[in-house]
């Protein structure tokens, strides 16, 4: 049976793509809080089982939320949370 979902936010996501900044140009220019990103999606790869994550604006087709987005409860969302930090532990820490 697939997760259920619920509606996305696309107010509070617009606003944010909007006034923050380019995350191609921030990842490229080595800000730290993209490489984060970067390492906390590469943790989520492993612990989903994806085959690939897209985190650039090239790819914007992948981020689109008409169909809405996983609805977990708050103990699916902390038991994620954390094998996403047993993940990014074992991949040898953040590197910042």
């Amino acid at each position: 049976m697939p997760p259920e979902r619920q509606p996305m936010d696309l107010k509070a996501y617009t606003t944010r793509a909007r006034r923050g900044p380019c995350f191609v140009c921030a990842f490229v220019s080595g800000h730290p809080d993209f490489h984060v990103v970067r390492e906390v999606a590469l943790a989520m790869e492993d612990c989903v089982g994806a085959e690939r994550t897209h985190l650039y604006q090239q790819q914007f087709a992948s981020l689109m939320a008409e169909n809405g987005v996983l609805a977990m409860e708050p103990e699916e969302t902390s038991a994620m949370a954390a094998r996403i930090r047993d993940r990014i532990a074992a991949r040898g820490g953040l590197n910042m």
